[in-house]
């Protein structure tokens, strides 16, 4: 069949694939399947993963503009994400876990130990365990206990490379240099199940808080609704009524983070209106003693209209230059907290006093980038550059905010000097008025001035409670947490993990076998890799067979079939000679060699041609074997001159077939082969036969085969297909370029019958086992009528 080479895939190729495919099959099948069955354990022993989840409702606001093309509405779209970020990174932070962390008891896991998997328990039914004190070597490593009877437990652990195991009582606190704990036993455990307990074992770990916090941080998503102000918020547990438990306490620590600030900002407030009530009640006091005692001194009654006029206006001179000697004294405490940064965390209380609309605005601007500076310190460190900007969008705001300050003093002062001018008018009115009258006129304005300002003080502080009541989160909890299921291990991912990379292996090694140390396993592919000539294929066949001439024993054999093909195919090598001396090796021990010598010059001889077989493999002698003779006389008494060349011939059962065998092994042989007596050998047969067959030892091990070579008009290589690779063709193609050797071809021994099913009994083969001549009708026929 004609490669057809104007095809996208050639012939040969789907050859080559399918030996592929056959040569590796249990490769390529048997790894996925294990890989199947590894992944299938795998997540058998692996824990199972459960899930919860629940919706916030964050205060950020996404009503913005219809047009959000419009500068305005996408500032306030990317404010609005930009605050759900904040938000997501705030739920995330270390400090809020560990928080979270602290309502709950979370620091022992307990697990229930099976042959095949441990498995986690929410807690152990027969007893209790309160871990007082334990090494932190201990922490993270699974500790067994096993309930011993009634009374006692043991403890088994590993601790600095030692097993260690300990017997200890129920009921009694327990102090090891390792640990100190207490076991309480449940009324679960008694007499009736304690045969059944005895038997299992449990196992419990200590945690620490840095690795529980960073536990549920890496199981902790966090997704927000698209256009809404809702966070979807889920994690993943052992134990899915931990992830419950853990989202309802995340949901109250959240909530009580958002109002916290409002509730720090409010107690400052307080804190400094009570510092101002203070010293006003003392000031009304004090001016109360000495107006009541002046008055008993003097005996005064009453002031005229007049002077009551003045009185008026001169008091509410000095209440409006107290109120901006308040607001001077805010402003100034406000300078004092912008310019101690350690304190600038938290907006000043004087925000809740002063009416300042701009410096409110500017306060709280403030306020929110150090917030969002805060939120992102719980991802990078200072040295970040976004930290590093916004540190500088902040300096530049608080001092914005100092300039502002600085001249709002200024004009305060202004004012506070104008008042003065005003109140010194209304005092030279007032020194018309008779001393004690006078006396007594200050004395109630100053009076009066106070009171105004405790009045004032008492607002504001009862506006703080009223404010402090009205104090609430800023988030609400739209559903509350509720377990989604199982979402662990992933035994569909795992299976195509592992089979995948299993099948990518078996790919891989079956390449590697394919390409390395693939055998040549046809005549085809042997030819494909060579450019010595390629005789033709000899068919597996049984031990016992390969003894024996099977060519005389066993004539409508395949074997046999494919001898007369090789001998057709012969005589268009070295056409120049009517005689030929044919030399017979191998490259390795083992292929064939002596069962192909001994049945080529059989099957020639049966073509009724006189044929001479010598055993030139002086090593390992075996021709005499295969032709069932004798090997008491051979080549090696001709080289030793103990007899002739016709006194060591003997005759087989074929009679145009003669056989001189190897005879007593020599000593040395490789020696012995090169002796000038060996070329005379050659030389008589060539005048007595037709052809002679020379067996020799292997190329590979020694060099006897090269030597006799030179004598030789044609040289046939056997190759096993057990060993045949492309490397050994390589190899024998570069010792017959060294030596200069022509004439030479290449026999493949050994085909697997898997190959020969299609060539039953009949003259057909050649074309198919790629020999280079066809088997002829005439050569067949010729055959069959000596047969």
């Amino acid at each position: 069949m004609n490669s057809l080479k104007g095809n996208l895939i050639d012939v040969e190729d789907i050859r080559v694939i399918r030996k592929f495919l056959v040569k590796n099959w249990l490769f390529l099948l048997g790894l996925p399947v294990l890989g199947g069955l590894i992944a299938a354990f795998y997540t058998h022993r692996m824990p199972e993963i459960y899930q919860a989840e629940m919706e916030i409702l964050t205060k950020a606001n996404f009503e913005i503009e219809q047009n959000t093309q419009s500068y305005t509405g996408l500032v306030q779209l990317y404010k609005n994400y930009a605050d759900m970020t904040n938000q997501t990174r705030v739920i995330k932070s270390y400090d809020l876990i560990s928080a979270t962390l602290d309502k709950l008891d979370f620091e022992l896991a307990y697990f229930v130990s099976g042959r095949i998997k441990t498995t986690r328990a929410e807690r152990l039914p027969y007893f209790d365990i309160n871990v007082i004190r334990v090494n932190p070597e201990l922490y993270h490593k699974h500790i067994d206990i096993q309930i011993q009877d009634l009374d006692t437990y043991i403890l088994s652990f590993d601790f600095a490379g030692e097993q260690i195991t300990r017997q200890h009582s129920f009921d009694k606190e327990v102090n090891e240099p390792e640990y100190s704990l207490l076991v309480s036993k449940t009324s679960s455990l008694n007499a009736e199940n304690l045969t059944k307990i005895q038997n299992l074992n449990y196992e419990f770990v200590v945690n620490t808080r840095s690795a529980l916090v960073k536990q549920y941080i890496r199981n902790l998503s966090i997704e927000n609704e698209e256009y809404t102000s809702i966070l979807d918020i889920k994690v993943k547990d052992e134990s899915q009524e931990r992830a419950k438990m853990f989202l309802d306490s995340l949901a109250l620590v959240y909530q009580e983070f958002t109002m916290e600030t409002q509730k720090l900002l409010n107690k400052k407030t307080t804190q400094y209106i009570d510092r101002q009530l203070f010293k006003v009640t003392e000031v009304l006091d004090s001016i109360e003693d000495n107006l009541e005692n002046y008055k008993e001194t003097k005996s005064i009654l009453d002031l005229t209209r007049e002077e009551e006029e003045f009185f008026g206006q001169m008091t509410l001179a000095e209440k409006r230059k107290v109120d901006l000697e308040l607001e001077h004294e805010s402003k100034s405490s406000l300078r004092n907290y912008l310019l101690d940064t350690e304190k600038s965390e938290v907006a000043p209380p004087a925000l809740y006093i002063s009416d300042d609309a701009y410096l409110k605005e500017a306060l709280s601007k403030l306020y929110e980038l150090q917030f969002e500076k805060n939120l992102k310190l719980n991802q990078v460190t200072d040295e970040n550059i976004k930290i590093q900007r916004d540190e500088k969008t902040i300096e530049e705001q608080r001092n914005d905010i100092l300039v502002y300050i600085k001249a709002s003093q200024s004009a305060i002062k202004d004012k506070i000097a104008e008042i003065d001018k005003q109140i010194q008018h209304y005092e030279a009115k007032i020194k018309k008025i008779p001393a004690s009258e006078r006396d007594i006129l200050n004395i109630n304005r100053r009076l009066k001035v106070n009171e105004e300002l405790l009045q004032f003080l008492l607002e504001k502080r009862a506006n703080s409670e009223i404010a402090k009541a009205a104090i609430l989160p800023q988030t609400r909890v739209l559903v509350k947490s509720r377990p989604i299921g199982q979402v662990g291990p992933d035994t569909q991912r795992y299976m195509l993990l592992f089979i995948g990379g299993a099948l990518i292996l078996a790919a891989l090694i079956s390449y590697i076998r394919f390409a390395m140390f693939d055998r040549l396993e046809n005549v085809r592919e042997l030819k494909n890799v060579t450019s010595v000539p390629v005789l033709g294929g000899i068919p597996s066949i049984e031990k016992d067979l390969a003894r024996s001439l099977i060519v005389n024993a066993k004539k409508r054999l395949n074997v046999t079939e494919s001898f007369r093909a090789i001998r057709t195919n012969l005589q268009y090598l070295n056409r120049s000679k009517e005689n030929k001396v044919i030399l017979v090796s191998s490259l390795h021990p083992g292929e064939g060699k002596t069962f192909f010598s001994s049945n080529l010059a059989a099957i020639i001889a049966k073509a009724g041609k006189k044929v001479l077989l010598l055993d030139f493999d002086l090593h390992k002698p075996k021709v005499h074997r295969t032709a069932g003779l004798d090997n008491t006389l051979g080549i090696t008494s001709i080289l030793t001159n103990d007899f002739t060349f016709n006194q060591v011939i003997q005759d087989t059962e074929i009679p145009e077939l003669k056989v001189i065998a190897c005879g007593p092994p020599p000593p040395n042989p490789s020696e012995m082969v090169m002796s000038e007596k060996v070329g005379e050998i050659i030389t008589k047969a060539r005048k007595e036969y037709d052809f002679i067959v020379v067996d020799t030892p292997p190329i590979l091990l020694i060099s006897d085969a090269l030597v006799l070579r030179n004598l030789s008009d044609i040289g046939i290589f056997v190759m096993n297909t057990v060993m045949a690779t492309k490397a050994g063709t390589r190899h024998l193609e570069e010792l017959l370029e060294k030596n200069q050797s022509s004439n030479n071809a290449i026999v493949l021994n050994n085909i697997k019958r898997k190959t020969w099913k299609y060539y039953p009994y009949k003259y057909g083969y050649a074309y198919d086992y790629g020999y280079g001549y066809s088997y002829t009708y005439s050569t067949y026929a010729e055959e069959k009528s000596e047969a």
